[in-house]
């Protein structure tokens, strides 16, 4: 193993905090914050499955008096309800943020706090980096999804429905103070959405491990997060109850999280930001049939770490070369993408050859493209999609 000679950064500013039942520790967490009023956000299905009465109850003995809350998230975090939440903390004059859910609920959170801090009114303006660039309200995120990481990530991806796109926007301190992971709100996610948000994990951390900016301390933490992803995954979607798996999931996503945005991502994602874009393909169901593509495609570009990722899955690559060890790792991630029920291909989704071109256009164009391992071109992306139809 060679001496790293390049310059090496590697960014945290969350406070993590693990326990079953560890929404209990609001109240502190928040006083700890100087946080009297905070805006909750969160969507229908996480009050349809009882969590926020949990997160309620954890705050009703405390001093903390709810300012409001903020229920109207949908799929992906939507330009005009990140403006619309923004206006309605100022409403209420909420003092702080405490997200409750999935990917979509913890970006719009961001944006609105972009918007409140930064005194805009369009989130659709905010693309780039550190346009606000000082402290916002003080937030607190409740995952209850182990998918995205978005708890631990200091930027946010948003759809803006006019344009059919997806972007983002990356600013340091609109990035949860403090991460609560319980897997007490996670056992009431349907086995669909879990095995999902669960293959979303696995993506960012292969993705991070083979990423041209790669480095041991996000290795560290991507690496992990594969294998914790290939022991508990399945339980997790079998049998939803179990706290066990959903911890042990809960931990995935959230390292693999702080990997990936130490590393960026790569094609998959940005293949998958653009299905999102303009077919509304839920994001990750999008990886899952992005994936296995886009490994095979990057195979010879990756300098055998597909090895390392094949015996994380408990794949025996002994005695393998390393072209054998990486189309293991492929069939790993395959058979197990398979052994989940999520979709293969991009059949269903309204997907037609002469759209092909827009989206490759548009995958090209995002940021995350940047990191693929293997330099692509606009055709070869194309043709990843024509193969996946």
């Amino acid at each position: 193993m060679a001496l790293p000679e390049e310059l090496i950064e590697f960014k945290l500013r969350t406070k993590i905090v693990y326990r079953v039942g560890s929404v209990e520790e609001l109240p502190f967490e928040l006083g700890e914050l100087g946080a009297k009023r905070p805006v909750i956000f969160t969507d229908r299905g996480v009050i349809e499955a009882g969590i926020l009465d949990y997160v309620k109850k954890a705050l009703k003995e405390s001093d903390v008096e709810i300012a409001g809350v903020f229920d109207k998230v949908r799929q992906d975090a939507l330009v005009s309800v990140i403006n619309e939440a923004a206006r309605f903390i100022k409403e209420v004059e909420g003092d702080s943020i405490v997200a409750v859910g999935g990917g979509s609920v913890m970006d719009t959170a961001k944006g609105a706090n972009v918007l409140v801090t930064g005194g805009e009114e369009d989130i659709a303006e905010h693309v780039g980096a550190e346009l606000v660039g000082r402290p916002m309200l003080p937030h607190v995120a409740i995952p209850t999804t182990a998918g995205t990481g978005c708890e631990v990530t200091w930027g946010a991806i948003i759809k803006n429905e006019e344009e059919q796109t997806k972007t983002g926007f990356i600013e340091w301190y609109c990035v949860a103070d403090v991460a609560l992971l319980d897997p007490k709100v996670t056992v009431s996610l349907p086995a669909a959405l879990t095995a999902a948000t669960g293959v979303d994990t696995l993506t960012h951390a292969i993705e991070a491990y083979t990423s041209p900016y790669a480095n041991p301390l996000a290795d560290a933490m991507t690496l992990h997060a594969i294998r914790l992803v290939s022991r508990w995954l399945r339980r997790a979607v079998e049998k939803g109850d179990d706290l066990e798996a959903r911890a042990y999931m809960q931990f995935a996503a959230t390292v693999a999280g702080v990997g990936f945005f130490n590393t960026m991502c790569g094609a998959v994602h940005a293949c998958a930001h653009a299905l999102g874009g303009m077919f509304d393909v839920p994001h990750g169901v999008a990886n899952s049939i992005m994936l296995p593509a886009v490994m095979e495609y990057n195979r010879d570009y990756v300098d055998g770490r597909y090895r390392d990722v094949a015996e994380a899955m408990g794949v025996d690559v002994r005695g393998l070369s390393a072209g054998e060890a990486a189309d293991a790792a492929i069939a790993a991630v395959r058979q197990l993408i398979s052994e989940l029920g999520l979709p293969a291909d991009l059949k269903g989704y309204g997907i037609r050859e002469e759209d092909l071109p827009e989206l490759a256009v548009k995958a090209m164009e995002d940021i995350q493209m940047v990191f693929n391992p293997r330099p692509p071109e606009e055709e070869e992306i194309a043709e990843l999609f024509r193969r996946l139809l």
